[in-house]
């Protein structure tokens, strides 16, 4: 992406996707369904990098079963109001 472009919504379902790799300031829509995250550590510096997402989901990942996973998409993003397809109720924060 040059000149000024930005990403607002990503889709990529079933890519056998294991890292990423990107910094999308302006993200505010991940889907990464049906892949092979397994690394919490890397979700967290993705999430690190996309301060605006309003809506992830890593259904059916490795990573989704980690015990701290939603926790730490909500530390690193606030604004999410949905994680996997799920709505955030403002007692779950």
């Amino acid at each position: 992406f040059t000149g000024g472009q930005t990403l607002n919504i990503l889709t990529a379902k079933k890519n056998m996707i294991k890292k990423i790799g990107l910094e999308l300031e302006q993200l505010s829509v991940f889907d990464i369904e049906s892949n092979r995250m397994d690394d919490i550590d890397v979700v967290r510096e993705f999430l690190k990098k996309c301060p605006n997402l309003l809506a992830i989901n890593f259904r059916d990942n490795p990573v989704g079963k980690a015990k701290d996973y939603r926790i730490a998409v909500l530390e690193n993003c606030p604004e999410v109001g949905q994680i996997d397809d799920i709505l955030i109720s403002p007692h779950i924060r």
